[in-house]
């Protein structure tokens, strides 16, 4: 909210005011429920107190807005001149304060100005007869017990001075209004308030219900009355709806300033501004992380097909290595076999040259080339051994070549694999910490949207904020302008507390049952005697109101004055006589009634 309710219009001064200046102004309007004035005057009191310890010579100004011909001095001196302008006048008065002291001013005329509010109010009765209201004589006849009152009171505020908003709210300056419903309680109960009052009390024989609101624009009350019972004549007087309008722009302003709405924007403003910062550096990193993931997509896409054509080349070159590998066996076996036969025929024909050398040795027969042959198949058996050996160390050392470039192979295999592997782990972190950025993403977009939201809300009424503290702003100015105080020979410290306020009160017509007639042969309506004294009952009631007001007016200057004037005491013989005739024509017309 950005207004609450307000009750005072108290402006207090500085300790170092060397003159304090206070104007009061009071318009008071009496309208009728169709919103025609019945009566209206505004009531102006100013002073002026010199806080000095001397005497001062000032000239007091102040602006009214009055029909020419209407000013009236109540308390006080004349204006020393007065300057009229079309729709304005300009009262000035020059006068000396002495030290200590006051200077007042009591003033009142018929204004030129509009109510600033619009008011609407419809009246209508619902009951076991139809009412009907007389705008000639404001009566509304036909009324009975055990009927239904209804007030529907609207108020707008119609001050001149509003502005627009961007959005196309229109913004006037609030008025706070006190709006106070009266009835008698002993014919009457409130059967419904829309809204509730904000309290309720009884004075005297009355109950009354008041209501307290900030108007910024309208404020609609529907009140219920049950009617219990009427007078002795038939009646029902409800006493006419007061509204208070206090106009205090000063408490306007410093309330406004006490809901720290222009900090709230301007926090605001900032929240939001970094968070968008915060998530464009998100965005930018988001860009980054997909820009890194479809480069990793990318080089897995090549990277298989290189890795699709290395396993390829390898499984190619492990078949060739298993062909070698092969081929070495079958020519290790092949000649192994040979070597083995070669070796076995050797040996048999060592064994047959032993068996030679043997028998010639046993004959005594010499066999020197026998000899020599055993030495010689011995030798080449040693040489295929040497030879079988290095073939056999040479396979086996191909044999292990060839495992280690196998398993080379098979190393480079699972290097690559792994390779494919951390690459796609790789794209899948990367892509995890995309989705990860986007879902933060996601949370941020949320909460800038959330804060936009907020900021398009608090930004309105940071902008009505703005509006009503300019127009507080032009009020106060307005007011302040409107009196000023200044010394012939000298600056002095001068403060000023203004007030005004409106107090209306809305008439409210008399409610009354039907009076019957009856028609004689001559077609001329003649009252019955019933009636007759009822009129003469109700045409009483006005003078017992006037003696009532003389004999007060008389009994107070009783006890100003000790002694009366003859001319006072022959007027008091006079009026009681007049009581004593009226109450014989009172109890007379009741008995007759």
């Amino acid at each position: 909210m950005l207004l609450l309710i307000l009750m005072n219009t108290r402006h207090t001064y500085s300790e170092d005011t060397q003159i304090e200046v206070s104007k009061h102004t009071v318009f008071k309007y009496t309208i009728d429920i169709f919103n025609n004035t019945i009566s209206c005057k505004c009531n102006v009191r100013i002073s002026v107190k010199n806080n000095l310890n001397r005497k001062i010579n000032v000239t007091i100004v102040t602006l009214e807005r009055f029909h020419r011909g209407t000013l009236n001095v109540v308390e006080g001196e004349q204006p020393h001149d007065i300057i009229e302008n079309n729709d304005f006048s300009i009262l000035i008065w020059e006068t000396a304060i002495t030290e200590k002291s006051y200077w007042y001013v009591s003033i009142e005329y018929l204004p030129n100005i509009s109510i600033p509010v619009e008011i609407g109010l419809k009246m209508r009765y619902e009951g076991p007869s139809t009412a009907h209201l007389d705008r000639d004589k404001y009566l509304l006849t036909g009324v009975r017990a055990k009927g239904t009152v209804i007030l529907d009171l609207l108020l707008i505020n119609t001050r001149e001075e509003y502005a627009i908003t961007s959005y196309g709210e229109r913004v006037v300056l609030p008025l706070i209004a006190t709006l106070s419903l009266s009835h008698p309680k002993d014919l009457c109960i409130v059967m419904d308030n829309e809204p509730e009052a904000n309290y309720t009390h009884v004075q005297r024989d009355y109950g009354i219900h008041s209501w307290i609101v900030v108007l910024q624009h309208r404020m609609r009350i529907r009140q219920e009355i049950f009617i219990r019972k009427l007078t002795a004549w038939h009646s029902l007087w409800l006493p006419p709806i007061s509204i208070d309008l206090i106009d205090d722009p000063w408490k306007i302003r410093a309330q406004l300033e006490a809901t720290e709405i222009e900090k709230m924007y301007k926090n605001l403003k900032n929240m939001l501004n970094e968070t968008t910062n915060t998530y464009e550096k998100m965005r930018e990193i988001r860009d980054r992380l997909e820009a890194i993931e479809r480069g990793l997509s990318t080089s897995l896409i090549e990277y298989r097909k290189v890795l699709n054509n290395f396993m390829e080349s390898i499984e190619n070159f492990e078949r060739k290595i298993e062909d070698v590998e092969r081929l070495v066996k079958y020519y290790h076996d092949n000649i192994k076999h040979r070597i083995a036969s070669i070796e076995g025929q050797l040996e048999e024909l060592i064994n047959t040259l032993e068996l030679i050398e043997d028998i010639t040795s046993e004959l005594n027969i010499t066999t020197r080339g026998v000899s020599e042959a055993i030495e010689v198949a011995r030798s080449l058996h040693g040489i295929l051994s040497d030879i079988e050996q290095a073939f056999e160390e040479g396979f086996e050392y191909i044999k292990s070549n060839l495992d280690t470039v196998r398993n080379l192979l098979y190393t480079s295999k699972i290097a690559a694999r792994r390779l494919l592997s951390a690459l796609e782990a790789m794209g899948s972190v990367v892509s995890d910490m995309v989705n990860m950025v986007n879902k933060e993403m996601d949370k941020i977009r949320k909460r800038l949207r959330d804060l936009k939201h907020e900021f398009m809300e608090i930004e309105k009424l940071y902008e009505k904020y703005t509006i009503l503290m300019e127009l507080a702003e032009r009020k106060i100015d307005e007011y302040m302008n409107s009196i000023n105080v200044t010394t012939r020979s000298e600056e002095l410290e001068i403060s000023k507390k203004i007030s005004v306020k409106y107090n209306i009160g809305i008439k409210l017509p008399l409610m009354v049952a039907e009076i019957k007639t009856t028609t004689h042969t001559i077609a001329k309506e003649v009252p019955k005697k019933e009636t007759l004294a009822y009129l003469n009952l109700l045409m009483l009631i006005p003078l017992l109101g006037v003696i009532a007001l003389v004999f007060h007016k008389l009994f107070t200057r009783c006890r100003k004055y000790e002694k009366l004037s003859p001319e006072i005491e022959e007027l008091f013989m006079r009026l009681n006589k007049i009581e004593e005739y009226i109450k014989k024509n009172i109890k007379r017309t009741i008995s007759e009634y």
